[in-house]
């Protein structure tokens, strides 16, 4: 007996065929210049959005500063400086939508952020060699994302969390993400071991545990692990345990 309103399905039949399914578009954009001195004009497009099963409608911008526009490309002039969070809301031929969100930091021409290691702050600048005795400093990055992590191969939670920073690494890479490390462990030989074995491609630093230990001072860093998200201008804009780091913290920067 078959109840009332319930679908008999022939050999081969499938589900999907009851149903109107729509899936959700995809919503992508750059932005470029995303940093830069007021005023900024910058670019946006959203051309890489996308949608499996139609095609994209309408492309509403909003630009963090009162400014709108529609479209798959656009520009926008960003006349003050400050910190903006432009959103592009893509919407299907069914009236399905989806966003992303990137932000856009205009920097005063007169002047910028205090140097320190707080949010919002300028990253205190360093320099320290890599475990091939390699100077390195934190200002050859500028222009890129930096994870900046203080960690040692003997910290088991340090060891726990690797794994994860590495994962975003690889994750966002070739969008500019770049992580590095400084070692707190009191010889070379355990951190490379260690990365050697995760296969984790952090850039270790270190130099000695003395110099370790300065750029640590310089930082506030009182436990570990401690993980810093720097944004392509040296600003600061996460800090605190990499467990708690999403990608949410990480891609409106990229």
């Amino acid at each position: 007996m078959v109840a009332v309103g319930a679908v008999v399905l022939g050999t081969g039949a499938s589900l999907l065929g009851c149903f109107a399914v729509n899936f959700l578009p995809v919503a992508s954009f750059t932005r470029s210049p995303s940093s830069g001195q007021a005023p900024l004009e910058v670019r946006f497009d959203a051309t890489l959005s996308a949608d499996a099963d139609g095609t994209i409608a309408r492309y509403d911008w909003t630009f963090g500063d009162g400014g709108e526009a529609s479209g798959p490309e656009t520009t926008h002039v960003y006349e003050s400086p400050g910190l903006y969070e432009a959103v592009l809301v893509v919407v299907d031929n069914r009236g399905a939508s989806a966003s992303q969100a990137r932000m856009v930091d205009v920097a005063d021409p007169h002047g910028g952020p205090p140097v320190g290691p707080e949010i919002g702050k300028k990253a205190p600048p360093f320099t320290l060699p890599d475990l091939d005795g390699n100077e390195v400093s934190l200002l050859d990055f500028r222009g890129e994302v930096v994870l900046l992590d203080f960690w040692a191969s003997s910290c088991a939670p340090c060891r726990t969390t690797l794994p994860w920073l590495e994962k975003l690494r690889a994750q966002y890479a070739a969008q500019g993400l770049v992580l590095l490390g400084v070692c707190l462990d009191s010889d070379v030989e355990g951190a490379r071991a260690f990365l050697e074995a995760s296969g984790c491609q952090m850039l270790a630093l270190w130099g000695s545990l003395a110099a370790a230990e300065g750029v640590r001072t310089l930082y506030g860093v009182d436990a570990i692990p401690r993980t810093f998200l720097i944004d392509r201008q040296g600003v600061v804009r996460y800090l605190d345990h990499p467990i708690r780091l999403r990608e949410r913290d990480i891609e409106p920067w990229l």
